[in-house]
């Protein structure tokens, strides 16, 4: 009868690899000479901060909507959002006599 072969465990032997040193590396000498690199410190420009939290944004409390209405208006007319509410608070000052 044919015996089946059976693969032998690796584990069973311990192979031993001959060691094999490898060459360290030389460094090529040069002949110039390196300086050493001087980097310059960053200037460190420092703005005044303003008190963002006095600022209330002079759409916050207004409905989504009535945003949206004056963004299409503003596309519309091709000028930019707070110059429409500029033009918007001149226009109701003038109505009321204020200005």
């Amino acid at each position: 009868m044919n015996q089946i072969k059976r693969r032998p465990n690796p584990f069973d032997t311990r192979e031993t690899t001959p060691k094999v040193q490898e060459p360290t590396y030389v460094t090529p000498t040069s002949d110039f000479e390196q300086r050493p690199t001087t980097r310059q410190p960053q200037k460190i420009v420092q703005t005044p901060v303003t008190n963002v939290e006095v600022r209330e944004k002079y759409t916050s409390t207004m409905n989504q909507e009535l945003r949206k209405k004056i963004k299409i208006a503003c596309a519309m007319k091709g000028i930019m959002f707070s110059q429409f509410i500029e033009e918007a608070c001149i226009e109701k000052l003038t109505r009321e006599g204020m200005m």
